[in-house]
């Protein structure tokens, strides 16, 4: 009984490393640095950074990049020429927080 629980416990942690990971980047105007990882805790700094970012990852998976709250001028044109992207697999723009959510 222990080596089936032993294998079930095996079985069980290979298919969750095989599940699909979600790449999520973080961008914060103000706290975030083009050179940092993208995470909630170390964001990115601009829309572009992503963007570079989105297109050079080739994994088939999907994306969702996160703004934090702020303005966030463009001084050229975002292009995502990533063809990675499915049904499935989606690219996901969001704010983090809505005009409208309560405060």
């Amino acid at each position: 009984m222990l080596m089936a629980r032993k294998y079930l416990f095996t079985l069980l942690l290979a298919m969750l490393t095989l599940v699909s990971y979600a790449e999520q980047l973080y961008i914060n105007v103000r706290t975030g640095n083009d050179t940092n990882p993208g995470t909630r805790l170390q964001p990115l700094k601009t829309f572009q950074e992503a963007a570079k970012r989105v297109n050079a990852n080739n994994k088939p998976e999907a994306t969702t990049i996160v703004f934090s709250e702020g303005v966030y001028p463009l001084t050229e044109t975002v292009l995502f020429s990533n063809n990675k992207y499915s049904l499935e697999n989606r690219l996901v723009i969001r704010a983090e927080i809505m005009p409208d959510d309560p405060d």
